[in-house]
């Protein structure tokens, strides 16, 4: 007798090896799916804690009241500083978005602005770069930009690159008259005001504005995200700037002075001494 010949045709017989095989395929499966309702069932445990929690926190009836009140202002004062943070942030990249395709149509087709239009431009630009902008008279002429008055020498170069690079200025006059010392520019007293650092690149500004720091914590946020398909050494590296990045974007304010900030509490000893001294009306010397 053949082997195999009590069992159909097309079909293989069962072997005990297959049913071994089978029957911890099955056990796998089983094991599998346990630990997934294991999972879900912890899911549905930490949830349902943390609903139990809150409801407690807002019905409880000595203090219930009051809690309910604090969380619905907090949660309107979020609305509207959220309101406020989206309107100002559409606003700012509007604006921006129209100044920026002002200047690339003025490169592609340059116009001619009226000497009192140039003039404007040419004040304005320059009330942010010099100490003394009022020491510093502008005409204008024909595109030709005439500079008059008192600046200090440390400021003239750059205050004929800054007129001169104006749209609409094709020449630049100087009348200066260049002094090498703040003290002996006239009518000027001291104390005399810290050289301006002029024009910056927004991202080295203290203050961001609106549109860019929203764009700086949407690319930290992607970064932060991206880093888990990275290596531990990159990934880390790119968890820390994206929230470096968020961090900035969200206080507004510097890395450097966010992390040195003293304690609210804490006061520099020498700060505290004088205080002291002034609110007894007598110099004050600290115990040694």
């Amino acid at each position: 007798m053949l082997p195999n010949a009590d069992f159909p045709r097309g079909r293989s017989p069962v072997t005990p090896e297959h049913t071994i095989d089978g029957e911890h395929c099955m056990t796998q499966t089983r094991v599998a799916g346990s630990g997934k309702e294991t999972g879900m069932q912890k899911l549905a445990a930490l949830a349902g804690t943390v609903i139990g929690a809150g409801l407690m926190y807002a019905l409880d009836p000595a203090s219930g009241s009051r809690r309910r009140a604090l969380a619905r202002d907090q949660l309107l004062s979020a609305k509207r500083r959220l309101h406020d943070a989206t309107v100002s942030t559409w606003s700012d990249a509007r604006n921006r978005g129209q100044g920026l395709w002002a200047s690339l149509r003025a490169r592609v087709a340059p116009d001619q602005p009226t000497d009192d239009v140039l003039e404007q431009r040419i004040r304005s630009s320059i009330g942010r770069l010099l100490r003394f902008p009022r020491l510093v008279k502008v005409h204008a002429h024909d595109a030709m930009a005439i500079l008059e008055g008192a600046v200090p020498a440390d400021e003239a170069a750059a205050l004929i690159r800054h007129v001169r690079a104006v749209r609409g200025v094709a020449e630049v006059d100087n009348r200066l008259d260049v002094y090498e010392r703040p003290e002996d520019l006239p009518g000027v007293q001291p104390p005399f005001p810290p050289r301006r650092p002029g024009p910056r690149f927004q991202l080295m500004q203290r203050n961001w504005a609106p549109s860019i720091r929203a764009l700086v914590g949407a690319l930290g946020t992607v970064l932060f995200l991206a880093a888990s398909r990275r290596g531990l050494v990159v990934g880390s590296a790119m968890r820390l700037i994206g929230a470096l990045a968020v961090l900035r974007a969200a206080t507004n304010e510097p890395i450097e002075d966010r992390l040195g900030r003293q304690p609210r509490g804490a006061e520099v000893p020498e700060e505290s001494e004088r205080q002291l001294s002034e609110s007894d009306g007598r110099s004050y010397q600290a115990p040694r």
